[in-house]
């Protein structure tokens, strides 16, 4: 589970580390989510523009992502 609520910006180092770690996931069959509370907007429109919105998913707290994985998996 990655963690941007605390996030004020990233760039594609860290949309590449966020893919690598979801494939890396889904190779060992895991449970994988992105938090973003949403209170970065620089953070907000790069999920948005890239569509890893969409394709990653993404909660709104780390309470939340987790409780995904675990309906998802059985496990966090």
């Amino acid at each position: 589970m990655v963690d941007l609520c605390q996030a004020t910006f990233i760039d594609s180092s860290i949309l590449g580390a966020i893919l690598e770690g979801r494939r890396q996931a889904t190779e060992k069959q895991k449970g994988y989510g992105v938090a973003c509370d949403g209170s970065s907007e620089p953070v907000n429109r790069v999920l948005d523009v890239t569509g890893l919105r969409r394709e990653l998913p993404v909660h709104e707290s780390v309470d939340a992502a987790l409780e995904a994985i675990r309906q998802r998996t059985g496990s966090a």
